[in-house]
């Protein structure tokens, strides 16, 4: 699964989920404004059920 991920309405990278290896795997645009630490800490949010980072996810 795949989740753009927008700042100002604008695309600064992505964040995957390998259902089977139950990892996270993240891309950041080079001319991006986010950094690794921000997208970790969204990542660590995810996993923690803080953030939906999918439309249908009822959590």
């Amino acid at each position: 699964m795949q989740s753009e991920i927008n700042l100002n309405n604008a695309y600064v990278g992505s964040i995957d989920y390998d259902k089977f290896s139950k990892t996270f795997d993240y891309h950041i645009e080079d001319d991006s404004l986010l950094a690794d630490d921000n997208v970790q800490k969204y990542i660590g949010m995810i996993q923690r059920g803080e953030l939906r980072w999918i439309k249908d996810d009822i959590r």
